[in-house]
């Protein structure tokens, strides 16, 4: 009898864990001065309450040093967000966006996650073309990973907003 309850509850925390909104701090954000700064534009957010929490603006008290760390992220959704959620990453470091040099760099054209694209496999004098969905949200000249129809995961160079170019 002990065993099926505790079973049960290991079952029932299992699916809790599963439900939980996940939100992954990025690396690294470019971010543009006038411009509001949202939760969503720092943490890659997956779950149910996503579209919420991505809302959520950042306080400019939390902006002054150029970088949201863990503790700060908690701090803003404790106050903001009352669900269950699981928070991934260490930190986030804005960049200014605003200079020349970085506005020359940025791309123009964003591949979406899950959007087809054509994949272009080269050795030597052989193209291989096939398509497949890109993983992730990226920009000409990222290297990302695309599915192929198999399930089968390649990484390649966005070259053109609808090519991916894999070199073997």
């Amino acid at each position: 009898m002990r065993r099926i309850a505790l079973i049960a509850i290991l079952i029932l925390s299992w699916s809790d864990l599963f439900s939980m909104t996940r939100i992954f701090m990025l690396s690294r954000v470019s971010t543009f001065s006038g411009k509001k700064i949202m939760l969503g534009d720092v943490a890659r957010i997956e779950g149910e309450d996503s579209a919420a929490i991505g809302s959520i603006c950042v306080p400019d008290t939390v902006l002054s040093d150029n970088y949201i760390d863990r503790n700060e992220m908690k701090s803003i959704l404790e106050s903001k967000y009352s669900g269950a959620y699981y928070l991934g990453g260490s930190g986030v470091r804005l960049v200014s966006g605003d200079n020349e040099e970085n506005k020359k760099k940025a791309p123009s054209l964003p591949v979406r996650r899950g959007e087809m694209i054509k994949i272009i496999v080269k050795k030597r004098n052989v193209n291989l073309e096939i398509y497949g969905t890109v993983e992730r949200d990226s920009s000409v000249g990222d290297m990302v990973f695309v599915k192929l129809p198999n399930g089968k995961r390649i990484s390649g160079l966005i070259v053109d907003q609808r090519k991916v170019l894999v070199e073997l």
